[in-house]
């Protein structure tokens, strides 16, 4: 499979930001390459789900929600969690029960993932009031509202009297593994923010693996 080049996950995440600044709403990114030349004549439809470098916890929820994703666009996919559950195997035999139940492997790494801030233009404020500025053909137009403590959970309010949105962001790589073959067949990187006051981190995971899904399906692997 050819060499994938990523954006390092701070200035991608930037990018989505600025991409999405106008809508203030989410914003789910997903960019994908597909090794077509290691690809099964057909579809791959058994699918094992491994959430790497996360704790049991996260590793444990990650998997099911990418694995009800893909269930939904007709796969048939299982958590490793759930597949390997109180099994003491060793790398070596859990690779053989992969090979032998599944067509594919999905690795799904939860990569940068925390709050950012996303500049808003033609909003101010005075440490009193945060001013909307809407300018219509000649006409300008500005909305005043109080600042309180609901605005500060969902505003960053700039010493110099600019105002940023607060954002949860999160980047996701997914590669997708022929279980025969062990070759890569499709990789991934997903993007996805959204103002902090929209969502939750959770929330932001699970869009996320739609979108992945949807991807696969488009570019014909699953």
């Amino acid at each position: 499979m050819a060499a994938v080049v990523r954006a390092g996950p701070a200035f991608a995440i930037a990018l989505l930001l600025n991409a999405c600044a106008a809508a203030e709403s989410v914003g789910v990114e997903t960019r994908s390459i597909v090794s077509a030349a290691d690809l099964p004549g057909s579809r791959y439809r058994n699918i094992v789900v491994f959430v790497q470098d996360a704790n049991e916890n996260v590793k444990a929820d990650a998997e099911r929600v990418v694995a009800l994703a893909l269930h939904d666009a007709g796969a048939n996919a299982q958590p490793e969690a759930v597949v390997f559950k109180n099994a003491t195997l060793t790398a070596q035999q859990k690779a053989q029960t992969v090979q032998r139940e599944f067509d594919a492997v999905l690795y799904v790494n939860i990569g940068q993932s925390g709050s950012a801030q996303q500049p808003l233009n033609n909003v101010k404020h005075d440490a009193e009031y945060v001013y909307y500025v809407n300018q219509i053909g000649v006409a300008t137009f500005t909305r005043a509202t109080a600042i309180s403590d609901d605005t500060s959970k969902s505003l960053i309010l700039e010493p110099d009297g600019s105002v940023d949105q607060a954002m949860l962001a999160l980047d996701v790589e997914a590669d997708l593994q022929d279980a025969k073959s062990a070759k890569g067949v499709w990789t991934s990187q997903t993007i996805a923010s959204a103002p902090i006051n929209l969502t939750d981190m959770a929330s932001l995971f699970g869009q996320a693996a739609q979108k992945i899904v949807l991807k696969m399906k488009a570019d014909g692997v699953i």
